[in-house]
């Protein structure tokens, strides 16, 4: 059975998550609030590195924000709608689970 996977923010991360959820027989939808994912980079890779994900089956949602995720009977249902240039429209993540992990407290 194929999954739909959803994930804000054209970034780095989102890349690795939606490519290794393709592999895993997912259907990975990006959502980025700009024109242009991974701003960072190379604009012609980045090109290229998203018309071979949308040729494994990955879809990149420019320009779009998420405004909404509610729980159904199947999973989780996503809003979406055009982005406002506000950079700061939404975020979202998880705290990280190391409490057993012998990390170092920095200043």
């Amino acid at each position: 059975m194929v999954y739909p996977l959803g994930g804000g923010g054209g970034g780095f991360v989102s890349f690795e998550f939606a490519h290794i959820a393709e592999r895993a027989g997912s259907t990975p939808i990006i959502t980025d609030r700009g024109r242009r994912a991974l701003k960072s980079f190379d604009p012609d890779l980045v090109e290229l590195l998203i018309a071979r994900g949308a040729a494994a089956g990955i879809s990149l949602r420019r320009s779009t924000s998420v405004t909404g995720i509610e729980k159904v009977a199947t999973g989780y249902r996503v809003g979406v709608e055009p982005s406002a240039s506000n950079p700061a429209d939404y975020a979202a993540g998880n705290a990280a689970d190391t409490p057993g992990m012998p990390l170092r407290r920095l200043r």
